[in-house]
């Protein structure tokens, strides 16, 4: 219900072939893994506004979460069991 909401912006924190491989319509990718180039990525979001982070099976997205909330996001939100559990 939270990524239906259109102001959740949903980020796939997977690697960039995992995201091509197949993510949540919708998604952009950001590879919590390349963390410099994901904090780059976050830098222009508004911090007040939702994030939903999810990966293939929802270890990174818990990584990303902690980021995010240390950088002051506000409302971040985790899928729970990612995408693996998203597509079943």
């Amino acid at each position: 219900k939270r990524i239906a909401n259109s102001d959740v912006k949903l980020i796939d924190v997977s690697t960039p072939l995992q995201f091509n491989r197949g993510h949540i319509k919708g998604a952009s990718n950001g590879d919590v893994f390349n963390k410099n180039k994901f904090l780059k990525d976050i830098k222009s979001l508004n911090k007040k506004n939702p994030v939903c982070v999810y990966c293939q099976s929802g270890k990174r997205s818990i990584m990303a979460s902690k980021i995010l909330a240390d950088l002051g996001f506000e409302r971040v939100y985790d899928l729970k069991g990612g995408y693996a559990n998203w597509v079943l």
